[in-house]
């Protein structure tokens, strides 16, 4: 392959990625922290040269006095901001309006108290904020600065993150010009003025641009689903947890150099204080891409995963090799400032600069954490940061003096990411991260279909062994369904009927545009295709589950009520639904004590329960879960998946009690197996409330409690192996799925 030809697809490559805002959005934030960070050391340079060291000192006082009571009392709004704005389309007007008021009320009362308590406070500030236009003037800027990081988020939040570099980069430009003019205007106070002025004339214009040209473009934006504001009470739920993460992140962001100085003393103080400056700007290439997925998440929470990894690629790319320079050349870096710095600073810049990798995992787990609401994992993962890093300073730094405070630093960020990363890694483990079905058979496919105007948009990750590609054409958008093998192919042609069964009955009504539509199907021994419909609305956002459950419930319904019938459990039928899963793991599974034991026991239980007992058989999805499921925001459900498993002879319970088995295993963060051994521990094999959805919804079942537990859990793993040989072949997999029931029905977890 050619240099030109690989350059091509490298600009098709990184044009793909920059059409998409959600990238586009955290490279410009990302680009323009760094670009930021050069002109504050421009600033703050140009300053020393300017204006005497203690009008220097005092004026940074000012403005870090400023910023700490801006941070602290505007809430962590901004992630509020970037989380509910984006998808409350023509609402968004007064949501923000809102958030501004609230951030403007507090940041006033935090300027007044501060200055109510100067002497006590900051003695030293006095000569600058002892008149009270001086201290009208604090006030003020407090709350423009509150404003200011505000408006920031606001313009990211509605699809405008370029204006926000802009304002940003404005800002830094006009402050550096300021300072020069204030050097003989104000020469007392030219550093404040510069800072303060510049923030007002951009903060004026930003203001500008949002209400007459940046809201008016976002609420005329085509949405997919409709547009949705958040409660109060969603908002003080996930406002009032943020806020403890964000104050979390400030003690262990400012904390250390003040804990250092105490420790070592000022000198020792200025070496580290040098090296966390320059280390600090890593720290904002993931928080800066955080805050466009925080913003783009919500829209689309079914490609949350993708963009995860995908900005964490991006934030790691920037970081490691900014990273490496400082390693390696951290001792020429430091003899630019003197050789006392590379005496005493090199290790602990090389240990600060080795703990901003590790914190890319840990930004964005908490960025992804923010966009599916789940902040007892944000408020965990920054409390526990917050506490080894000030922990670690406090016991390390008398010891080994300034590199004490770089070694927490890197210990609690290596330590947290690693547990946010299994967290995370563990349910993936199976899935790869690439599209299972050849390139060259998808291409293949995708030829097949282009003559009707079909055009891919992208190809979604699977756990199966097909792979699923979205195609668009001028007036309507498909799924392609591909598939490679025998049991692939076998896959979609069960689809294929399931579907035009059920599209051609009639008493079904209008209940069949909940199922896809099929447009089209080829197969043959090398492997096949299935092109269907796509249908409105999008992954279910899974923190309202009691709502969600009834609605998916009422939504498969019909199905159930379809077509029911009495039956006595025989043989055959417990050939099909016990002999078969059950023979399909001993297959799958490495040979053990626990797995032979395990699912003798469990064969020899289910048959004797189930042999001649009376039995409600009629339609069942077979994988009902909240992936399965498109909605609305307001939780109605518009369209239901995956059709390879469903049957007109199985057990209608199965829907019910899959999907609350899974929907309790995902909501407390626990693998399935662990969810059901425990259930079979405790001998309540289902709650009150769920016997009771399980027997409406069923429309009953006759099947005991801990069989339809066991059937339940059997039908999901054996669907698994169907999907893929890789769950088999999996040690993860089956050590939280399989071996825990199987331990359980072993040791007498199951009434015999």
């Amino acid at each position: 392959m050619s240099v030109g030809v690989i350059l091509g697809l490298g600009r098709r490559r990184a044009s793909a990625q920059w059409s998409q805002p959600v990238y586009r959005a955290g490279w410009l934030l990302a680009g323009g922290s760094v670009v930021t960070a050069v002109a504050g050391v421009a600033f703050w340079l140009s300053a020393a040269h300017l204006y005497p060291p203690e009008v220097v000192g005092a004026n940074s006082s000012l403005i870090s006095a400023m910023m700490f009571l801006a941070g602290v009392a505007q809430l962590n709004l901004m992630s509020a901001v970037l989380r509910f704005v984006p998808a409350a389309g023509a609402r968004a007007g007064r949501l923000v309006l809102g958030f501004y008021a609230v951030a403007l009320t507090t940041s006033a009362v935090a300027a007044a108290v501060f200055l109510m308590g100067l002497g006590t406070f900051a003695p030293a500030l006095r000569p600058l904020l002892s008149s009270p236009p001086q201290a009208f003037f604090f006030v003020a800027a407090t709350m423009g600065w509150t404003l200011y990081v505000l408006h920031c988020s606001t313009l990211v939040a509605v699809g405008q993150a370029g204006a926000s570099t802009v304002a940003t980069q404005t800002f830094n430009l006009g402050k550096l010009v300021l300072l020069l003019g204030f050097a003989v205007a104000v020469p007392g106070a030219g550093v404040w003025f510069s800072w303060t002025v510049s923030m007002a004339v951009v903060l004026a214009g930003a203001v500008w641009y949002y209400a007459a040209r940046a809201y008016p473009r976002f609420t005329a934006l085509p949405r997919a689903v409709p547009a949705t504001a958040p409660t109060l009470r969603e908002l003080v739920r996930y406002v009032g947890p943020d806020y403890l993460a964000a104050l979390a992140w400030i003690a262990c962001t400012t904390l250390p150099p003040i804990l250092v100085i105490n420790l070592t003393g000022p000198s020792h103080a200025a070496v580290f204080a040098l090296a966390w400056s320059m280390c600090f700007v890593l720290l904002n290439v993931p928080a800066s891409f955080g805050q466009s997925l925080v913003a783009h998440g919500p829209l689309e929470p079914h490609r949350l995963e993708e963009r995860h990894r995908k900005v964490l690629t991006y934030s790691l790319g920037m970081v490691v090799p900014a990273v490496t320079v400082l390693v390696v050349l951290a001792p020429w870096i430091l003899r630019l400032f003197g050789s006392w710095y590379v005496e005493v600073g090199t290790t602990t810049l090389r240990l600060l600069a080795l703990a901003a990798v590790p914190n890319c995992v840990v930004a964005l787990a908490v960025s992804r954490a923010r966009v599916q609401r789940r902040m007892t994992v944000v408020v965990g993962t920054m409390a526990t940061l917050s506490v080894g890093v000030l922990g670690g300073t406090l016991l390390a730094v008398p010891h080994v003096g300034i590199a004490g405070a770089g070694f927490a630093w890197l210990v609690a960020e290596s330590v947290v990411a690693a547990w946010v990363g299994l967290r995370w890694v563990g349910p993936h483990l199976v899935a790869p991260p690439w599209p299972t079905v050849p390139r060259r058979t998808r291409r293949r496919a995708v030829q097949a279909v282009a003559a009707d105007g079909w055009t891919p948009e992208r190809t979604l990750r699977s756990v199966s062994d097909s792979s699923v590609v979205l195609l668009r054409s001028p007036s309507s958008s498909a799924a392609l369904k591909v598939a490679t093998g025998e049991g692939g192919v076998r896959s979609l042609a069960a689809e294929r009927r399931v579907l035009q069964q059920l599209a051609a009955d009639e008493r079904l009504g209008s209940w069949r545009r909940m199922i896809p539509t099929v447009l089209g199907g080829w197969q043959d021994a090398r492997g096949g295709y299935l092109l269907l419909s796509r249908l409105p609305g999008a992954p279910p956002d899974q923190h309202t589950p009691g709502r969600l459950t009834h609605e998916a419930l009422c939504a498969l319904a019909p199905l159930h009520r379809l077509e029911s019938s009495i039956v006595a459990v025989d043989s055959r039928l417990l050939d099909r639904w016990v002999g078969a899963p059950v023979a399909a793991l001993a297959r799958a599974l490495p040979d053990g004590e626990v797995v032979r034991s395990g699912l003798h026991d469990l064969e020899r239980v289910l048959r004797c329960r189930l042999q001649g007992r009376s039995v409600t058989l009629g339609w069942s999805h077979g994988d009902l879960h909240p992936g399965n499921l498109l909605v609305w925001p307001d939780g109605v459900v518009r369209g239901i998946l995956d059709w390879g498993g469903a049957r007109p002879d199985s057990f209608p319970a199965l829907d019910p009690a899959h999907w609350l088995l899974t929907t309790a295993a995902e909501h407390g963060h626990r693998a399935l197996g662990r969810e059901v051994a425990e259930r079979l521990g405790r001998g309540e094999y289902w709650h009150r409330g769920e016997a009771e959805l399980i027997g409406s919804a069923a429309c009953g079942h006759g099947l005991p409690d801990e069989s339809l537990l066991l059937l339940t859990w059997l039908a999901h793993v054996h669907m698994n192996l169907q999907k893929s040989a890789r769950y088999g072949a999996s040690p993860l997999w089956s050590r939280r799925t399989v071996l825990p029931v199987l331990r359980a029905v072993h040791e007498g977890g199951v009434t015999r």
